[in-house]
């Protein structure tokens, strides 16, 4: 069973990689497992989500209803990639509905559905977790982060100040996996902060539709209000703004914001912006940084910066995290699992054992 699970698996990724068109139901290979599909699933992801995992349910024979949150841009992404799947699969193997918050409720309190894979907020993953409880349906809730990264005393700044920019502000720093706390030790401190707002100067903030811009606006008004919020919170706390900090008049465009000299305690640090604000935080001590960066509800993802790479990795495993990075952030591959632990969630999307998600063990005595 194993060997063909590793199979199934192994497939799904390559559907994915090399953006084969999918067989048509009279070509679809078959391929039988010691375990049952859980049934139809209903998922809450973006378009890039569905193009991950949609291959896996697919080779198990289990048909997948989609639904996207209004207020995102990607349901326009979701409904054309749907729209090009059914020209090749069988009706009714992936649909996808939109609509306003009522539809959450509907797909998790549903009697057919018998697999939920939400990606959100906690607040939804609870309404998500207390609505499917009256099927007692299976659940992948993949909920919010605040992604502490720590970086250690032998780094070139310079060398890193790259990586670290994307981990933190990739989309903006809308990404549920991006870096949104960064601890650096004090011997390069300065550096570090030098290093990484001379690189974030570069990068140009504005229109989209102007091919000189690279990042764009917050996505929406309620979560611009949230990240002035929380920079205003920092500012007011002694902060040092190292670059950007100032509320524009310009819509939902939020600049590029640095802050150092904060700590734990302080709203920006523990709560998940969601934004372009980076928080950093002066350790002195490897074992208080560890402490702090734990000292979290969230538990998504972690990364350790250093040129020692088997001290990261050990370091790397103190993270109460489900996936942690060495010298990188928020990088996410089809083959390899993705999830939170504490109030990040729980289950794992990809891989193999994203596949035994959507799986049920039946043992057969005879």
């Amino acid at each position: 069973m194993k060997t063909k699970i590793k199979m199934i698996a192994k497939w799904s990724v390559a559907v994915v990689l090399i953006l084969v068109s999918l067989a048509s139901a009279e070509e679809k290979r078959k391929v039988i497992i010691d375990q049952d599909a859980a049934g139809p699933g209903g998922t809450d992801q973006q378009s890039i989500l569905l193009l991950i995992q949609s291959p896996q349910t697919q080779v198990l024979g289990i048909t997948v209803v989609t639904g996207d949150a209004w207020l995102t841009e990607e349901v326009a992404h979701t409904l054309r990639m749907i729209e090009l799947m059914q020209q090749v699969l069988p009706p009714g193997v992936v649909s996808c509905v939109a609509g306003d918050d009522s539809l959450g409720a509907a797909m998790s309190e549903h009697e057919h559905v018998q697999k939920i894979a939400f990606t959100g907020s906690g607040a939804t993953g609870r309404k998500v977790m207390s609505a499917a409880a009256t099927t007692l349906k299976r659940l992948t809730l993949e909920l919010g982060g605040n992604d502490a990264g720590i970086v250690l005393p032998d780094v070139d700044p310079r060398q890193i100040a790259e990586g670290l920019f994307w981990g933190a502000f990739i989309n903006n720093g809308q990404t549920c996996a991006a870096l949104k706390r960064l601890y650096v030790h004090e011997d390069v401190y300065d550096e570090v902060c030098d290093s990484l707002t001379g690189f974030a100067r570069k990068v140009p903030v504005g229109d989209g539709l102007d091919e000189k811009n690279v990042l764009g606006p917050v996505q929406n008004s309620m979560q611009h209000g949230k990240v002035s919020r929380l920079v205003r919170a920092a500012k007011d706390a002694g902060g040092r703004v190292l670059l950007g900090g100032e509320e524009p008049d310009d819509g939902l465009f939020f600049p590029l914001t640095l802050i150092a000299d904060l700590d734990n305690g302080n709203p920006l640090v523990d709560e998940e912006q969601f934004g372009p604000a980076l928080p950093i935080i002066r350790y002195s001590n490897l074992d208080d940084a560890i402490a702090k960066a734990n000292d979290n509800p969230n538990g998504l993802g972690g990364s350790i910066w250093s040129k020692d790479v088997r001290k990261a990795r050990d370091l790397a495993l103190q993270l109460e995290c489900g996936t942690a990075w060495v010298n990188k952030h928020g990088a996410v591959q089809p083959n390899a699992p993705f999830g939170g632990v504490k109030a990040s969630g729980f289950g794992v999307e990809f891989g193999e054992e994203g596949l035994l998600e959507n799986t049920n063990v039946q043992t057969v005595f005879s």
